[in-house]
């Protein structure tokens, strides 16, 4: 399998790192020491790792577009009632815009 590598250079010290894997990083004096040793890093990880697939539903708490603000609650503030006027008022506006 093939890995990408980014090089850096800060003074005298290589920086190596395995992109999309952080937890492979080191650091060495040389070009070819630090390759050597990212290598060797990212065996050591894969050794000791298990790569698996996760199958994650698709969103299904889409808002219902027939519902209004009060059949959402308030959360912290569900019985305060002057939250109400403004939540009316919001909804007027934005059902204004959408005709």
């Amino acid at each position: 399998m093939k890995y990408n590598i980014m090089l850096t250079q800060e003074e005298d010290i290589i920086n190596a790192f395995v992109l999309g894997l952080p937890i492979c990083n080191v650091q060495s004096r040389t070009r070819n020491e630090a390759i050597t040793l990212i290598r060797k890093s990212l065996t050591t990880v894969l050794k000791q790792s298990e790569i698996i697939q996760l199958e994650i539903p698709e969103k299904t708490d889409i808002p219902d577009k027939n519902k209004t603000w009060h059949d959402y609650g308030y959360g912290a503030f569900s019985h305060d009632s002057s939250w109400d006027e403004l939540f009316d008022e919001i909804e007027a506006n934005r059902n204004k815009q959408l005709l």
